[in-house]
């Protein structure tokens, strides 16, 4: 017989297994195919249009109605509340209708879709975006925002910046595809998926994230709030610390992130069972951050450095990750932050089981989780300035406290299996270390190569390998000989595969 407590580890095993299959089956349909038949708009030649009808119409829509959109710019729409369910809102002719001015569509019903608008010359209403999905299977597909960045933008008297999105998701089983995000450069998080209870499930897929730049307004000359002003200009953020050990489910799959160069934190992870799948980011200076929440998973991801500086790939905090068959070059990422793949130090204890809780002062949940039990399997990473780091971190107290927290603790029970390691160009290394106390707990090397320089690990001698390696280009990726070692079968997205079904001048 099972007891309470094995039953209820065994549902949630169960429910985790189940999670993991469908999304996997469900990503066949997001696979990226050729399409040579992008239209090019000249968004200069669209002619501006009486609002007043078409606001007329939205606010007066009705239950499963469809309304296409003629041809024209529409300003100053405002705030719209979709209330209703069923409702399709789309543009004639998909790029040749132009929301500029002040406008936030909030969809609070279920099951709509809105696709084939440009939103540009004008910016959101609020601080939620110009897009809000509160309810639940609704769809934004074929869209673009370009340089929406006219919205109210002000220092408050301790001078710190206000923060606009462009797009808030949440709700449940949404989806956002083939969609463009180009030319952010105001403090905000670009697009922020809330977590909810319950397993959220969205999908956002084949999207071009694209020239997200901090700090052309000044935000950055008062140094007492550099701290502060410098965050939150992630390209995308899935959860919040106070709801990071809630289960998500929402998967990012086939994105380009081109030039985003925001912060840190390229996607913010701070949530569970999360998937980020089939990804490409080129020359950004960000990395993929697992920040919060545990058992996500990382996987068949690219991302080219191409020598800009400070970009980095992966780094990760939390417990039971998988970062498997990701592909990572050039990449110039140095200190205690940046590499191509991050091991963290955090501030609880999980040796002894230690959790962060909002009860514990010094140890709430925005806070650093020391990660535990993570799998590095099969991934690659080539010529960077460090291809792997263990941090040797010290955490500061909070955003607004920069004084030192008083114990830190390094990873504890990682697995790299099966991994290559390739370094070998002046200035490259692939591992560095943090030395002996800080240097990850009982750590398993399974199978890998380091082939290159590796600093302040005792072992250094056993993983290290003098054997030239033989890499083949394989679709701009370099893959090894051997099939059991390294990232395998990946692809390098571009953009007249991704995005929507136009391009605008």
């Amino acid at each position: 017989m099972f007891r309470k407590k094995n039953l209820k580890m065994y549902l949630t095993l169960l429910m985790f297994s189940l999670f993991q299959n469908v999304s996997a089956k469900n990503f066949d349909a997001y696979d990226p195919v050729e399409n040579s038949s992008k239209k090019e708009i000249n968004i200069k030649n669209i002619l501006k249009k009486d609002s007043k009808v078409l606001l007329e119409n939205l606010n007066n829509i009705t239950e499963n109605e469809v309304l296409e959109i003629e041809d024209g710019e529409y300003s100053d729409l405002g705030i719209i509340n979709i209330l209703k369910d069923g409702i399709t809102i789309r543009a004639k002719n998909p790029g040749k209708v132009i929301f500029s001015g002040i406008i936030q569509l909030n969809f609070l019903g279920n099951n709509n879709t809105f696709e084939g608008v440009i939103f540009t010359n004008g910016g959101p209403a609020q601080n939620e975006g110009a897009i809000v999905l509160k309810g639940n299977n609704n769809i934004v597909k074929n869209n673009t925002f370009y340089k929406f960045n006219k919205h109210k933008y002000e220092a408050n008297e301790k001078g710190e910046f206000n923060s606009t999105r462009w797009m808030t998701v949440g709700g449940k089983n949404n989806i956002v595809s083939d969609n463009r995000f180009e030319g952010k450069y105001k403090r905000g998080t670009l697009l922020v998926v809330n977590n909810s209870p319950e397993y959220d499930k969205h999908i956002l897929a084949r999207n071009i994230f694209k020239d997200h730049t901090p700090n052309l307004e000044g935000e950055f000359k008062d140094e007492k709030m550099i701290r502060i002003n410098s965050n939150g200009w992630e390209a995308l953020r899935i959860g919040d610390s106070k709801t990071s050990l809630l289960p998500s489910g929402t998967a990012l799959i086939y994105n380009i992130f081109d030039n985003m160069d925001g912060e840190t934190e390229l996607v913010s992870v701070k949530a569970c069972d999360t998937t980020l799948f089939g990804n490409t980011v080129i020359e950004s200076a960000s990395m993929i951050s697992l920040r919060h929440g545990n058992n996500s998973v990382v996987e068949n991801n690219v991302i080219l450095g191409n020598g800009k500086n400070m970009t980095g790939g992966i780094r990760f905090y939390g417990e039971d990750h998988i970062i498997r068959n990701n592909y990572i070059e050039n990449v110039t990422g140095v200190g205690n932050t940046r590499a191509g793949i991050a091991f963290n130090t955090g501030v609880n204890n999980v040796a002894e089981n230690e959790k962060l809780d909002n009860k514990i002062k010094g140890k709430e949940l925005n806070k650093q989780w020391t990660p535990k039990n993570i799998l590095l399997e099969n991934n690659t990473v080539i010529n960077s300035n460090q291809n792997i780091m263990y941090s040797d971190k010290v955490h500061k107290v909070s955003l607004f406290d920069d004084s030192k927290v008083e114990v830190i603790y390094p990873a504890l029970n990682m697995t790299l299996k099966n991994n290559l390691s390739y370094a070998n160009k002046d200035g490259k290394k692939a591992l560095v270390g943090a030395g002996e106390e800080r240097n990850p707990i009982n750590t398993k090397y399974i199978n890998n190569i380091f082939y290159g320089p590796i600093e302040k690990v005792n072992n250094a001698l056993e993983l290290s390998t003098e054997v030239e390696v033989s890499l083949e280009n394989k679709n701009g990726i370099l893959e090894f000989s051997k099939e059991n070692i390294g990232a395998k079968n990946l692809k390098v997205l571009k953009e007249s595969i991704i995005g929507p079904s136009y391009i605008i001048k």
